[in-house]
């Protein structure tokens, strides 16, 4: 979360420089949080924790330059979390968190007599996730939280969407967009038994798929 209000902060630094557009918003994602071993399904997680990481929220935020044919550097954020019931012994706890730095290349066409634009984007991603799952475990009054599992995913991905613009004033616009995520991601760190980050150098290749579907709403700034 620090990278991306850092992310933000230099954006709006950028824009008061040069003639840029700023966006930023809110993302609902969809995605599949299928594990493969060998391009062979594996099961990681329960069939109830797949289902309950298969979306969440997130967030989106870009400078783009030039006029209705352009470029656009930004970056994608998205999360999800699963909790078992507190009467379930052991509590299990399952979150997976998602950030990509993107470039992109956007088409916008404005809408005659209408306070309207459409754009189209096709972006390239490099993907950081990390999914880590703990137990937690009651004893009479007392409550004892472990690490089960931690695990780094590092790849590039790619983003296609369009989306369209309402014209708010004559330099801000309210956004409503769509895109396809591909992102299949490999294995680079595994966390060790000292609850510390290590390179994974196993033989088998493991990659995590992450791909869905973003919708988001958000703003656009003209300066």
């Amino acid at each position: 979360m620090k990278r991306f209000s850092m992310l933000i902060f230099v954006m709006v630094l950028v824009s008061l420089s040069f003639a840029l557009d700023l966006v930023g918003g809110i993302s609902y994602n969809t995605y599949n949080f299928d594990f493969f071993s060998n391009d062979e399904l594996i099961s990681l997680f329960s069939e109830e924790i797949n289902k309950s990481m298969e979306n969440g929220w997130g967030g989106y935020a870009g400078v783009g330059l030039g006029g209705n044919i352009g470029i656009e550097i930004g970056a994608d954020l998205f999360n999800s979390k699963y909790e078992s019931p507190a009467d379930q012994q052991p509590v299990i706890s399952v979150a997976q968190s998602t950030f990509g730095p993107y470039a992109a290349l956007k088409v916008k066409a404005n809408a005659p007599l209408l306070p309207i634009s459409l754009d189209l984007k096709a972006a390239v991603a490099y993907y950081s996730n990390e999914t880590t799952s703990k137990g937690e475990i009651l004893w009479g009054p007392l409550t004892g939280t472990a690490d089960l599992s931690g695990l780094k995913f590092k790849g590039l991905g790619y983003l296609i969407g369009g989306g369209l613009n309402l014209n708010i004033t004559r330099s801000l616009n309210l956004s409503f967009n769509g895109t396809y995520r591909i992102a299949k991601l490999p294995l680079t760190e595994v966390k060790n038994i000292e609850g510390a980050y290590e390179a994974y150098e196993g033989e088998e290749k493991v990659v995590v798929d992450l791909s869905g579907l973003r919708i988001g709403a958000g703003l656009s700034l003209e300066f």
